[in-house]
């Protein structure tokens, strides 16, 4: 099943398959997404750290908020682990779980404009 949130601005990427990392940069937006070490987005705000997942573990839940672009994300781990992104303070909440997240893809230009998510 498809989730998209966010907006139509910045460029499309496609999705990215088998994910093994997810690095945040956010301030009041979601400033750029890293999906195993591929640099979407722009490089604003602060480096929000970096999810590493180990054998068996895959994002299990999606939270955030969006409008225009994607203000806010949480991503939350079969094992409890889990990375924050942006402030959380603009557009309308979306939560997806529980979910078996295969995939992720959106469109990107200074900062992160839309997410897409392939999930089970």
């Amino acid at each position: 099943m498809i989730y998209e949130y966010g907006g139509t601005g910045g460029e499309k990427f496609d999705y990215v398959y088998g994910i093994q990392s997810i690095a945040l940069r956010a301030g009041a937006n979601v400033d750029q997404i890293t999906i195993n070490g591929i640099a979407y987005g722009g490089d604003g705000g602060n480096d929000c750290g970096t999810l590493t997942l180990e054998a068996g573990e895959y994002i299990n839940g999606i939270h955030g908020r969006s409008g225009a672009n994607i203000d806010q994300v949480t991503f939350v781990t079969n094992r409890g682990k889990i990375l924050v992104g942006g402030d959380g303070g603009g557009g309308d909440p979306f939560s997806i779980a529980p979910i078996k997240l295969k995939g992720i893809g959106g469109r990107s230009g200074s900062n992160i404009d839309r997410l897409k998510f392939d999930c089970e």
